[in-house]
């Protein structure tokens, strides 16, 4: 299935703006992430150490005309889907 990737902010300058990515059935969130850190610096920017995205990630799924943040452990993707990646915002 072919899904849709950008990246937003200081993402890009460490990925890409956009990209479609093949990916096999029944992946999901954290199988694209996986994918796509394919080099140390990237596994840093999105990964802990255990493998899992960082808490400082948030990632957006637009499916149709919906758009969500999503669980980025156990979402599972549809051809088509739209990935958004971006920084978490905090403060107080």
């Amino acid at each position: 299935m072919k899904i849709k990737v950008k990246f937003y902010a200081d993402f890009k300058k460490v990925f890409f703006e956009e990209q479609d990515i093949e990916m096999g059935d029944r992946a999901k969130i954290k199988d694209l992430l996986a994918q796509v850190c394919d080099t140390d610096e990237r596994r840093q920017e999105l990964l802990d150490s255990s493998g899992k995205a960082k808490p400082s990630v948030m990632v957006m799924l637009r499916r149709g005309q919906r758009s969500d943040v999503v669980d980025k452990e156990h979402t599972e993707l549809k051809d088509g889907d739209l990935v958004m990646v971006l920084r978490a915002l905090f403060g107080g």
